[in-house]
């Protein structure tokens, strides 16, 4: 017998069904055997077909909704140390199979989704508050170098971090407020051992650049997929700001192509120096066979040593280097490679055109093109569009 029935919908399931996730439409007809159509102005997913079937809807329904349930700080950690573990005994692994749950965890909050039944919810919060009995969070006064404690963190499976004690928590400890300490987060006899052990560590004096978490677990979402998390950089930001200095090298020392410095390591072009002049005047004078778009710039170019260039024999005369126009010599003594702008006119507008890689010899001959690594010229015109 068919039967038509109205399922509400959520704000975040109906949103799911809209758009691309038709296709989650399709397959769950497929898979419960009903027709549905989904109405938004009522938020509800009208379906029809038998009364098993519509049952089975339902079922898959529930198991699409994600329920939060918000969980303490210790529980976050635990199940954030124990995600990727697939024996039984990891927090994950066994909530989820004695539940029939997928559990998911945010990482930007303390909260947990809930994926199944509504019986499987219900036994996964079971578990859910048979984990927060078992764990605890144990503060050491003073700060432990990081290295130190990933061995013990690793050892005795739990996880902790570096922080410094507000008010509160600077009250509860006996110490004053500002003052940094190591939180240990974990099942409660794992959590003791590991406090015992940092309670006999040496202590060091807390950088002012460092970035310390504080007693609210509020950085605890940044503690990263290891055993060990903490909520301090060390060395500071120094490193860092050092790497950063190196990528802001001159753009002038290195390849616009692959960044490599004097030669290219990608096409082995080697680093020019290079005086420019406008195509129409030039090529004018030189007499080459063929005709260059009027405003075309042509770059003359002399391999680095070769810092003077009388002229060029062409085939009608000798090109007067004296109309050239001189590059201002830059900033850096260093010879570099031409900037995108300068070399790809296409994309750049009007710029003057480098293609180290041919030269056109002017002899006798009209003009010849050559690789620039054969050795068989000395002075060479290049012309943008003409390899």
């Amino acid at each position: 017998m068919q039967v038509t029935s109205e399922i509400p919908l959520d704000e975040e399931l109906l949103s799911s069904f809209s758009g691309r996730g038709r296709r989650r439409l399709r397959e769950l007809k497929q898979q419960t055997e009903t027709v549905l159509k989904l109405d938004r102005a009522k938020a509800c997913l009208v379906a029809r077909g038998s009364e098993k079937s519509i049952e089975d809807l339902r079922k898959h329904l529930e198991s699409l909704v994600g329920h939060r349930r918000p969980v303490s700080a210790p529980v976050w950690a635990e199940l954030m140390r124990t995600r990727t573990q697939t024996s039984s005994e990891a927090a994950v692994q066994r909530i989820q199979e004695n539940s029939g749950c997928r559990l998911h965890i945010e990482r930007g909050c303390q909260e947990v989704r809930l994926f199944g039944t509504n019986e499987a919810v219900e036994e996964a919060e079971r578990l859910l508050v048979e984990l927060d009995a078992r764990c605890v969070v144990q503060r050491v006064p003073g700060l432990v170098a990081a290295h130190l404690l990933e061995p013990v963190a690793q050892d005795l499976g739990v996880t902790m971090r570096l922080m410094r004690l507000d008010a509160e928590a600077a009250e509860a400890e006996g110490a004053g407020e500002g003052d940094g300490a190591v939180e240990i987060l974990g099942l409660k006899p794992a959590a003791e051992a590991a406090a015992a052990e940092v309670q006999n560590m040496p202590k060091i004096e807390p950088e002012a650049p460092m970035a310390m978490g504080t007693g609210t677990m509020g950085t605890m979402g940044t503690m990263g997929t290891g055993t060990l998390g903490t909520g301090v950089v060390p060395g500071g930001l120094g490193s860092f700001q050092e790497k950063r200095d190196k990528r802001d090298l001159r753009r002038e020392n290195r390849c616009p192509t692959c960044g490599c410095g004097r030669f290219c390591g990608s096409c082995g072009a080697p680093v020019w120096d290079k005086a420019r002049v406008h195509a129409a005047q030039a090529m004018a004078t030189v007499g080459l066979g063929f005709q260059c778009p009027e405003g075309m710039p042509v770059v003359m170019q002399g391999m680095q040593g070769m810092q003077s260039m009388q002229g060029v024999q062409g085939v009608q005369g000798t090109l007067n280097m004296s109309g050239l126009v001189p590059v201002p010599e830059q900033d850096s003594p260093t010879p570099r490679t031409p900037e995108p702008e300068e070399w790809n006119s296409v994309y750049y507008g009007n710029a003057n055109g480098m293609f180290p890689m041919y030269g056109i010899q002017v002899g006798p001959a009209p003009y010849m093109l050559v690789p620039m690594d054969s050795g068989q010229v000395q002075n060479q015109c290049y012309a943008p569009g003409h390899t």
